[in-house]
This record gives structure tokens, C-alpha cells and sequence, in this order.
């Protein structure tokens, strides 16, 4: 009798930590495995090469000249797909929440023109440039004061650009908040895990609601897109254990045909994922490779 011996998502999982091991980050010991994924996932969507990219810039944006420096070389890196990292928060290697990004998917990047001591980050400043990335361009909304992170305007300005942007998130038939938050109020509820609809003007002057431009966040504090991200591997996974199990007949009639004797234990491991290959799980004990795109 043949014994299946798999667990696609523990290999996953083994993956993930090895390269959040490799990447240095500051992750509390205590922290579930399936958090540390997710804050993970949401990590990369802030330090990955981000290029290269169009740069599109409000026609409201402006920017003391002391930080101009640091606006042009924003710009420059994004444009030849250059690393951002060191314009980042520090909050990004610490995998403390960026609830600002996980709720309306805007990045706050740091203006300073030196590097601090440790030479990982520019030196912190006031002023923020804020940005949202969609497809191939990165839209500079405009510089604002530190810890603006529920202030209306980012995206009252990014509508008034970008209608676009913000359309796509609309309340359709909505108008009105019951309770219309204050930003302090707005600050207070996203902190607790609560995602709220904003309201806006559009190029009609009429009210409209709309849900954060980042898809909201979780009662966790997570970025909902990246909690989606790992269910959707979680249930793809699932879902190529129970084919393997369910085409056993199959598997055996594949192995036979490269001339080798079944094993008494078949032992599958997931290799990894790509575009081109899809989802790619190893056989160890027959060298047997299936690839799994959906």
C-alpha cells in the first residue's frame, strides 16, 4: 500500500519564514504564523523594486524648496525601478501597522536629504510625500504635514486628479454617513480595526461615500488585500492536495511510465510558484515535478 505524505501548506509556510528570516525583520516571538505571513506580504508591497514606473503628480502639488532634493530622487528611483526602501518608515521592519496604507493604500515617504547614522534610512521629516500606486504609474498626491493619516484632502485630491482612482470605490446610490466621523474620531476607529466610508465631493459637487483606496483593513489591523492574498494561497494549496490525492491512479500510471517502481510512501512538497510555470510540486522520492495553473 502507497502512503501520500503531503502538507503543501506547511512547506509554504517554512518558505515565507525563511525569507522573513533572510530579510532581517524585527517579528514579536509571539506573533501567530498566519499574522507574520500577512504583515509580511504587506511588507513587500512596500519594499519591492517598484519600477519602472510612470510618475504622475497632482496638479495641486507643491513642495518647499528644502525638500525638492529628495522629491527629484523619489522620482528619479521610481522611474528606473530603483530601491525607495530608505524614504520608508521605520515602521516597515518592525512589522508595525501602516494603517494609512493598509486602509486607503497611500505610502508616506520621508524627505530628508542625509542618511541617518545607521546608513539603512534617510533622515526623518515633517513634510510627507504621500503616494498610491495603480498598474504602471505611481501618483504623487502632494506633500503634507506628519500624521495626516486620515485627512480628507489626500483623497479629495486624489479625486479631484484622478476620478478614476476614486471611482472605482464608490458607494453606489450613497450620499450620506449616518454618523460622519471626525478625523481624530476616523484615527481612533481604524486604530481599533474598523473600517469606515469617507466622504467626498465629486466633480459635481455632490456628496458621494467611498470605502478606503487600499480596500479597508481587517479587525487585525491587517490590509484586507493581503489577508485575501494569503487565503487565496491557503485555498489554492488546499486545493492541489486534494487533486493529488483524488488523480492518485494517475500519478502511479505517470510513474510507472518513467520506468521507476512506486514507492512505498509518496512524498510531495511544494517548490514554489511562478507565471510561467504556475504552482510546482515535487515528488522527492521519484523526482516526479506537476504543475498546477489555474
Amino acid at each position: 500500500m502507497t502512503v501520500i505524505k503531503i502538507d503543501l501548506k506547511q512547506d509554504w509556510v517554512s518558505m515565507i519564514e525563511k525569507e522573513i528570516v533572510a530579510e532581517g525583520l524585527k517579528i514579536p516571538e509571539d506573533m501567530p504564523i498566519d499574522n507574520k505571513i500577512i504583515k509580511y506580504f504587506t511588507y513587500l508591497r512596500k519594499k519591492v523594486l517598484r519600477g519602472p514606473l510612470k510618475v504622475i503628480k497632482s496638479k495641486d502639488f507643491t513642495c518647499d524648496e528644502q525638500y525638492l532634493p529628495a522629491v527629484i530622487e523619489i522620482e528619479r528611483l521610481f522611474k528606473v525601478g530603483g530601491d525607495i526602501s530608505p524614504y520608508l518608515s521605520k515602521w516597515v521592519d518592525e512589522f508595525i501597522d501602516d494603517l494609512m496604507f493598509n486602509d486607503w493604500g497611500i505610502l508616506h515617504l520621508h524627505l530628508g536629504n542625509r542618511m541617518e547614522d545607521n546608513g539603512r534610512y534617510i533622515k526623518r521629516t515633517g513634510p510627507l510625500l504621500f503616494v498610491y500606486f495603480f498598474k504602471d504609474a505611481v501618483y504623487f498626491i502632494n506633500v503634507f504635514p506628519h500624521k495626516r493619516w486620515t485627512n480628507r484632502e489626500v483623497l479629495q485630491t486624489m479625486y479631484n486628479n484622478w476620478p478614476e482612482l476614486i471611482e472605482r470605490f464608490v458607494f453606489p446610490g450613497v450620499t450620506d454617513l449616518e454618523i460622519e466621523y471626525t478625523e481624530k474620531e476616523h484615527y481612533l476607529l481604524r486604530k481599533n480595526g474598523v473600517t469606515t466610508g469617507i466622504p467626498l465631493v465629486n466633480k459635481h459637487g455632490e456628496k458621494i461615500v467611498i470605502m478606503g483606496p487600499g480596500m479597508g483593513i481587517a479587525s487585525s489591523g491587517d490590509s484586507i488585500k493581503d489577508v485575501m492574498t494569503y487565503q487565496n494561497i491557503h485555498n489554492t494549496l488546499r486545493r492541489i492536495e486534494l487533486e493529488i490525492r483524488d488523480d492518485f491512479e494517475s500519478l502511479k500510471e505517470e510513474i510507472i511510465k518513467m520506468k521507476l517502481t512506486i514507492p512505498s510512501i509518496l512524498h510531495f512538497e511544494f517548490q514554489g510558484y511562478s507565471e510561467t510555470e504556475g504552482w510546482v510540486v515535487k515528488e522527492n522520492s521519484t523526482g516526479l515535478y506537476l504543475n498546477f495553473i489555474y
